[in-house]
This record gives structure tokens, sequence and C-alpha cells, in this order.
């Protein structure tokens, strides 16, 4: 056995290699690594979930945001039918004639303001015959969250496609029947 300067046998000398560098009991190694790895999975998941939560409210805000919107449109087109002036056009030419009635001296208006369209893109005019503007409707192909639960003057939205089945038109009732204009609440 060799032996130190000091007659003293050297440190590692003779001893075995599992002396030398004695393991960790196997109970403490990983634990940390597979705790932080979970850890990450689950709040992985949980983000997952709140973002569709989040998109899916998002979507019915929009949604009924559409309907406020398309009411208002559809009850202007009717306000400008029934002020129409005895000889005069029935219904607006262009979206700005709701706003400003360019029939009326005071330029009356028949709505608040020109919503755009919330699904993002511009209204698609409802056109009758002339070009006048009869209704307006979004262009959006997405399926509506909505199916059901509609006012009896939207029955037509039940069960719809596209939120481009959502035509928001005024049509005048025959004589003898009484019209009601349909608000969204």
């Amino acid at each position: 056995m060799p032996m130190s300067p000091a007659g003293k046998p050297g440190k590692n000398k003779g001893r075995s290699t599992r002396e030398a560098f004695p393991r960790k009991p196997l109970n403490e190694g990983g634990y940390a690594y597979v705790m932080v790895l979970a850890a990450v999975v689950i709040l992985g998941i949980l983000a997952e979930t709140a973002v569709s939560l989040i998109s899916t409210q998002v979507k019915r805000d929009r949604e009924e945001e559409l309907l406020f919107r398309g009411s208002a449109y559809q009850q202007a087109i009717q306000d400008y039918y029934l002020s129409t002036p005895p000889g005069g056009v029935s219904y607006p030419q262009n979206l700005q004639d709701l706003l400003s009635d360019p029939r009326f001296p005071g330029r009356k208006r028949h709505i608040r303001i020109l919503y755009p369209d919330p699904m993002g893109k511009d209204w698609n005019l409802v056109k009758g015959p002339g070009g006048v503007i009869q209704g307006v409707v979004s262009p959006s192909h997405e399926k509506p969250l909505k199916q059901a639960g509609f006012p009896a003057s939207w029955a037509s939205f039940e069960g719809a496609q596209h939120y481009s089945d959502w035509i928001f038109m005024f049509q005048p009732t025959p004589v003898g029947s009484v019209s009601q204009p349909q608000s969204f609440h």
C-alpha cells in the first residue's frame, strides 16, 4: 500500500470505488423534477381550459351584440318606413339615411349611430326593389352558439348554421294585422 509522506496510507488507497464515491439514497433523487413536470402539465391543462372558457364567453358577447345591433337596424328601417310622407320613398337608399333622414327638413334620426357588424366584417345589405335597403345581415360563416329561444319575429334564427342566416329585415305586415317592433333584451 503506498504511503503518504507522513507515513500513513493514502486517503483513498486501498478502498473500493463504492467507498470512495458513496451513492445517494434512492429516495432522494428526482422528486423535484417529477413535481415540477407534473405542475407544468397541470398548469397547461388549466390554461387551456381557461382560454376555451374565455373564448366561448367572448363569442357569446359578440353574438348578443349582433342581436342588439341587428335589432337596432331592423327597428330603424321600420321607423323609416312608418315615417314615410305620402308619395315618398318608403325604404332608405343607404344606411346613412337612417342616421339623417333626407326626407325631413330637420334630418330626422331613426338610429343613434351606424353600428359596425360585431363579427368583424361589414354588413351585407338586404336590398329590395329599386335598390332600397330592407335589412342587414352579417356575412360571418361562424356557427352561432345560440340555437333556440329566439323571439317569434326571429323564429327563423333557430337552428341556424351560420350568423349569415340571421337576417334582420323589416317587412310590413299585411293590412289588418298589427305589427309590433321586436326588441332584444
